[in-house]
This record gives structure tokens, C-alpha cells and sequence, in this order.
């Protein structure tokens, strides 16, 4: 990571889910395996 890039903890992330089962979703997603490549821009992220 450079200049401003700041790698957020779990807690950080789940803790913006607006309710259980989103974050229940969010977890199954987390694995870095279901991902083929990921990548920001500005304000936006994508995997």
C-alpha cells in the first residue's frame, strides 16, 4: 500500500452493515479467494 491507502479491520467494515444479515452476507464475501482482482479509484473500490 502507498500514499493514502489505509487497510481497514474487519470490525471497521462489518460495523458499517446496516443489520445482522448484511453483515452475515458480508462476512461470506470477505475470503480473498472469491475475489479475481480488486482495485480503488478516488472514491470507489471494486473486486
Amino acid at each position: 500500500m502507498t500514499g493514502q491507502q489505509i487497510r481497514w479491520e474487519a470490525e471497521r467494515v462489518l460495523a458499517l452493515a446496516p443489520d445482522a444479515a448484511s453483515r452475515k452476507a458480508g462476512e461470506g464475501l470477505a475470503a480473498a479467494d472469491r475475489w479475481s482482482d480488486t482495485g480503488w479509484r478516488g472514491d470507489t473500490l471494486w473486486g
